[in-house]
């Protein structure tokens, strides 16, 4: 039930009880002034003397501002313009969050047409927008324009990040991010549409500014940051990556995401760049992600590479990864009892279907039957690996 329905349901039951009262005993009144005498029923003469009561404050208050001056006046007329403006945006904010778009945009364009800027109508826009009716979005972002070109240039550019059309949305937006002091929410919608097109350059240029204004926290930069650069290494190859990598602020090369991009990409060729990545951020953050790649990684040196792994044990003693990392190891070592028992704990401490299809083929290239079944069980992609031969059964 609304507040206004339950209002008048309660002004008609407060007139009900009048009226029953009334009814019940009219009460008696008189008045006599001089030779004139005024007689009513006591009722009557309540709400007279309400009614009274209220149009005497009323002309007091009136006479009060007039004589505030003309000024007063108006913006007394102005602060109630702006309460009645508000509580039509609260009640669009209200239905905008219960999905209702129809009553959102109503209540909208309702604050919108008492002159209060470009907000309603932009909120207006955007209820038109969950509705799915771009038209009516269109016309209402040109009201808006009307009231404040700039908040409307905002909305359209942001609609075409949402779109993902970052050319429009950098062209649109550009002439706010520049200004000085630049606009903070387009300044960091550019730097947005700079990432997605795959702009490094243009990202970079903007992040000078992204680090003094702050628009969104300093998290929120390096995490933009971050994804860029990590579009950019996709761009780059041999010596040009190399470069690139070791440019990067340190914090940088000892993130996970980063680091296992740049690994995907380096590994075949260069191995003993990857691992060394790979050693230097686990050194720093402990990433799972990491460490399955590491044993993934064809190493020049398996045996040197198996010991080191094996001394992360006393840290991480139940990490599922790390034992399925030690079994690969052992396996590019020639070790193969050692990668079977690796396996095993691996499987004990759910490392998942990897570990499983690596315990299935090990065991299979031993000759045993289960090896086969393992495999169909697990059905997951495996790097490639040295396998014994059949007639081994200890330790190479």
């Amino acid at each position: 039930m609304s507040v206004r329905v339950f209002k008048l349901l309660l002004l008609l039951v407060i007139g009900a009880l009048v009226g029953i009262l009334v009814a019940r005993d009219p009460g008696y009144v008189l008045v006599v002034y001089g030779e004139r005498a005024l007689e009513t029923g006591l009722w009557v003469a309540l709400v007279i003397l309400v009614l009274s009561y209220v149009l005497l404050r009323g002309a007091l208050f009136v006479i009060g501002r007039v004589r505030r001056g003309p000024q007063a006046l108006l913006r007394w007329q102005s602060e109630r313009r702006r309460g009645r403006t508000l509580g039509l945006m609260q009640e669009g904010l209200d239905d905008l969050v219960q999905g209702d778009w129809r009553e959102a945009r109503g209540h909208f364009e309702r604050a919108a047409g008492k002159r209060s800027g470009p907000l309603p109508w932009l909120g207006a826009a955007l209820a038109a927008r969950l509705g799915e009716d771009p038209a009516a979005e269109a016309r209402l972002i040109e009201q808006a324009a009307r009231q404040d070109a700039d908040a409307a240039i905002f909305a359209q550019g942001r609609l075409q990040v949402d779109n993902g059309d970052w050319a429009a949305a950098t062209t649109l937006l550009r002439p706010l991010a520049e200004r000085t002091p630049p606009h903070a929410e387009a300044l960091w919608l550019c730097a947005r549409a700079a990432v997605g097109a795959g702009d490094h350059a243009a990202f970079a240029a903007l992040l000078p500014a992204l680090r003094q204004v702050r628009p969104r926290g300093d998290s929120a930069i390096e995490a933009l940051h971050a994804e860029s650069e990590r579009a950019d290494l996709t761009h780059l190859s041999g010596a040009a990556l190399e470069t690139r990598w070791q440019s990067l602020p340190r914090h940088f090369r000892e993130r996970a995401d980063l680091v296992g991009d740049y690994v995907r990409r380096v590994a075949r060729e260069h191995p003993e760049r990857a691992e060394t990545a790979i050693v230097d951020a686990l050194a720093q953050h402990w990433a799972t992600g990491l460490v399955i790649a590491l044993g993934e990684i064809p190493v020049a040196d398996p045996a040197r590479t198996l010991k080191r792994v094996e001394g992360w044990l006393g840290k991480h003693p139940e990490e599922p990864a790390l034992f399925l990392t030690l079994g690969r190891l052992a396996a590019r070592a020639g070790r193969w009892d050692q990668a079977r028992e690796h396996y095993e704990m691996a499987v004990r401490r759910n490392a998942g279907p990897a570990a499983q299809a690596e315990l299935g083929r090990l065991v299979h290239a031993l000759g045993e039957a289960r090896g086969v079944e393992l495999l169909v069980q697990a059905a997951g992609g495996l790097p490639d690996l040295p396998l014994p031969p059949r007639s081994a059964s200890s330790v190479t």
